[in-house]
């Protein structure tokens, strides 16, 4: 079962999908946030660190099979998140073709909308590059306004948004004409 059909005379063009950067950025946080239950229980249960009294007191109300449990709680929750990240990361694609633009955006994991707009429509198309890691990465967003509905479709973080806003301007006057 496939999300879209194309059309006998429809090729695909490009594939366009987030800069790996973002994916990174999305990730980042959590990962840090992943350590800290390790580097408790590295300060609190270590006997060559923590003071005797501090040791006492922690294993008569907490105890390392407890921590270990909630540290394991804690890495199923932080994969689980990841695995999110990753999967929003990966499903949200657009795909360029020489008649429309199809975009499929990932909605958590079981959800994801569709959206098409064809060559023909489109009025305008504008890019936004923010910051100096965009811009040396080379990634922004796409914004791409039809005609008629006041619909505007977003793509964020994708790679070569210049090049990418090029393709789409060449095929529009190439189908209008």
């Amino acid at each position: 079962m496939s999300i879209f059909t194309l059309s006998k005379d429809e090729k695909i063009i490009a594939v366009i999908r987030k800069h790996w950067f973002i994916l990174l950025r999305d990730s980042f946080g959590l990962i840090v946030i992943y350590i800290v239950p390790f580097i408790a229980y590295w300060y609190f249960f270590d006997n060559t660190i923590t003071p005797k009294i501090l040791i006492d007191k922690i294993y008569t109300n907490f105890t390392p099979s407890i921590m270990i449990f909630t540290i394991s709680s804690w890495t199923l929750i932080i994969w689980i998140k990841l695995f999110a990240i990753w999967t929003d990361y990966y499903f949200d694609v657009w795909f360029i073709t020489n008649k429309r633009i199809i975009d499929i955006e990932q909605k958590g994991f079981f959800r994801r909308e569709v959206s098409t707009f064809r060559m023909e429509r489109i009025q305008d198309v504008s890019i936004n590059i923010k910051g100096i890691i965009a811009t040396f990465l080379d990634f922004g967003d796409i914004h791409a306004q039809t005609a008629g509905e006041s619909q505007k479709f977003i793509i964020k973080g994708i790679r070569r948004p210049k090049q990418i806003k090029e393709i789409i301007m060449k095929l529009s006057d190439k189908v209008i004409k």
